[in-house]
């Protein structure tokens, strides 16, 4: 037997708002700082009286794929340093504060060092979402 949702609206939190998140419901309760809205956008589900019922925040990342290293380089850690200092340089550049990679689970050598580098796994299933044009 299906229930009957309350009336809800849902929309954009504008940045004078994301401190609201800090105690509703939800990821960000307790933390001590909302989303930076310079490289998140939330959008939100409030319920008539305006409480946050719901969020999905938005955050601004980069891919950072695909790594190419020809075999007459590979194993090199002066040139696999450098490439990553400008890449790190780069991020810094345009803002960045965070970056992913996929990597196959099975290719060890490249998960160690993605691990040494200061890669953390993820928790859960990469999934992409296909937008129309993209």
């Amino acid at each position: 037997m299906p229930t009957t949702a309350p009336p809800v609206t849902v929309r954009l939190l504008p940045p004078a708002e994301h401190a609201r998140l800090l105690t509703a419901p939800g990821p960000y309760q307790g933390m001590s700082a909302p989303p930076d809205p310079e490289h998140a956008r939330v959008v939100v589900v409030e319920t008539d009286d305006g409480r946050i019922v719901g969020s999905w925040t938005l955050h601004d990342t980069v891919h950072a794929e695909p790594l190419y290293l020809s075999e007459a380089i590979r194993g090199s850690a002066a040139i696999g340093r450098a490439l990553l200092e400008a890449v790190l340089e780069q991020l810094a550049v345009h803002g960045v504060q965070a970056a992913f990679v996929l990597i196959d689970p099975e290719n060890t050598e490249v998960l160690g060092m993605a691990e040494r580098l200061g890669f953390e796994r993820l928790p859960g299933i990469p999934f992409a979402l296909r937008l129309p044009g993209g």
